[in-house]
């Protein structure tokens, strides 16, 4: 995603593969995203087709902002999408229990997490989604789930839910003016913040963010509430990377309270409406010249 600090600061260096951006570097101004290999064909033509020294397919452009970045992903995946031969795999969603009203309501996407940072109390959130006028959508992806079905799914969709972690990359297959809503762990604000919060602001997406309190996450059942580990995370994030992964990212699941989430869905509501009055309204003044 962006480089923190220095003059590259406003320039996208990262990998693409299997689904999240990785941190990579800039070279003379270019950019090296690793891409499946399946999407070779795809890309070809966008930038120069290079193997890095692990053997792994790259694709080298000159793109300087993650809009750049954006714009050639919509462009392989789209291509994808349209030239594969066979029909794409349908992604494990869990539809609405009821059918949607119309007009439809807005489609917002569940990314869940199995191993740590589990989301323990995912059927209500779902619910209190449906509360807050959402069509909500579970996202089960397996490693087998293609890229380009991931990619058209967000597309098209007004909102997107995750846990902090790799998943949440997939914000770059969002449109201009959908809301990206991340939930982070304790101890892990810094990274959300830098690894996607910044950069989805600066492709045009509403932006919010749940901070798990102390007593929603699991940590707290098991260093205690008033534990250092709990209250003072830069204590350990000082010692360094590993540290600070095993702690927050490797042993934390959480529960978010859901009358402080439902605010935040409620937030994201008013924004979608407030966006599709300026588009209509934008649309009409157009009509009219």
């Amino acid at each position: 995603m962006t480089v923190p600090g220095g003059s590259n600061s406003s320039r996208v260096s990262g990998y693409v593969c299997h689904g999240v951006a990785e941190h990579g570097s800039t070279r003379n101004g270019y950019v090296l995203v690793l891409v499946r290999v399946r999407l070779r064909r795809c890309l070809h033509g966008i930038g120069k087709l290079e193997h890095d020294s692990w053997g792994r397919v790259c694709v080298r452009y000159s793109g300087k902002s993650i809009k750049d970045f954006q714009a050639l992903l919509h462009q392989g995946y789209s291509r994808a999408s349209s030239s594969s031969a066979s029909p794409p795999v349908p992604l494990p969603l869990a539809p609405p229990s009821r059918p949607c009203p119309r007009p439809a309501k807005p489609k917002l996407l569940i990314f869940i997490r199995k191993q740590n940072r589990v989301l323990l109390n995912l059927p209500h959130v779902v619910t209190a989604c449906r509360r807050a006028g959402f069509a909500p959508h579970v996202m089960n992806l397996r490693r087998q789930t293609p890229l380009p079905v991931i990619h058209a799914a967000l597309a098209s969709a007004d909102a997107m839910v995750a846990v902090h972690g790799a998943a949440v990359t997939h914000f770059l297959f969002m449109r201009p003016g959908s809301v990206l809503l991340q939930i982070v762990p304790v101890g892990l604000d810094w990274a959300a913040d830098a690894f996607y919060g910044k950069p989805a602001q600066q492709l045009g997406l509403e932006y919010l963010e749940y901070k798990v309190a102390p007593e929603e996450s699991s940590l707290a059942a098991e260093y205690g509430l008033n534990s250092t580990v709990v209250r003072d995370p830069s204590v350990i994030s000082s010692r360094g990377w590993w540290e600070m992964k095993k702690v927050y990212m490797d042993r934390q699941n959480v529960t978010v309270n859901i009358k402080r989430f439902g605010e935040l869905l409620k937030a994201a509501r008013t924004h979608l409406k407030n966006a599709t009055a300026c588009a209509k309204g934008a649309g009409a003044a157009a009509a009219l010249r």
